[in-house]
């Protein structure tokens, strides 16, 4: 659903957003709004609104934990007054799932998780499918400074509005190609480290990714097929974030 590497690559957002934290639920609500709608503009109006939200269970005195979580995306591009033709188009994500996790004594940090995803268009988008699924289970573990983990997708007619085009059935750099499934294994490693006088501030980290795509068929515009095997594609980077924060007394 949502592409990490948007926090250092997206556009800035613009909009508003309102959380909600407890022990028993996080949530999160929010709109970006791209493009405002000005007396006959030719510009249609954009925006991304969605919701994020978990419900957490702490079983055996917190060593053991279930988590709930719902998470629904829109966007819209289109509006009224304007001076030009134009479509009214909708696209929307949503996911569900269920997730174990176990804290061990010494704190290291294992989960099991799956998901089920859904994606919806409505409108005249330049999309040739209208409904589609995921399915996306995960291991992952974490200690002091690694965090490890590993996933298969295997989607239909799937398209991430927010989430990493490795999951898609839409081509990102083919105009018009579709694969019948997009079915990847995902490896990846993580090292992270923050001083200890600026722990809550300042991060550092260096991963690593690996794809495997598993054989499909893509289909082209033009209706031609070509049958596509096993691929593998890797990914490292580090990032490096910091939080300004400012005492007030």
């Amino acid at each position: 659903m949502y592409n990490q590497e948007l926090k250092t690559v997206g556009d800035p957002e613009t909009g508003f957003q309102l959380t909600y934290m407890n022990r028993w639920v996080d949530m999160d609500v929010w709109c970006d709004w791209r493009e405002y709608i000005w007396d006959r503009s030719p510009v249609p109006e954009r925006f991304t609104a969605g919701l994020s939200s978990e419900l957490k269970i702490a079983l055996d005195n917190g060593w053991w934990h279930l988590f709930l979580p719902l998470h629904f995306v829109v966007q819209h591009e289109g509006g009224q007054n304007m001076s030009v033709p134009h479509n009214i188009n909708n696209n929307f994500n949503g996911a569900a799932g269920l997730a174990v996790g176990k804290l061990w004594k010494n704190y290291n940090w294992t989960s099991f998780s799956c998901r089920a995803m859904w994606y919806h268009q409505h409108g005249n988008a330049d999309v040739p499918f209208s409904n589609g699924w995921g399915l996306y289970p995960e291991f992952l573990f974490r200690d002091k400074h690694w965090t490890l983990s590993a996933s298969y997708w295997h989607g239909k007619n799937f398209v991430p509005l927010l989430g990493s085009w490795h999951y898609s059935n839409l081509s990102a750099n083919t105009p018009g190609l579709t694969f019948d499934r997009t079915r990847v294994i995902t490896l990846h490693a993580c090292w992270g480290w923050s001083p200890k006088e600026y722990s809550h501030g300042c991060y550092l980290r260096f991963y690593g990714t690996l794809y495997h795509y598993l054989p499909s068929t893509g289909t082209f515009a033009d209706g031609t097929t070509k049958d596509y095997g096993h691929r593998t594609q890797i990914a490292f980077g580090a990032i490096f974030q910091f939080f300004p924060t400012v005492k007030l007394h």
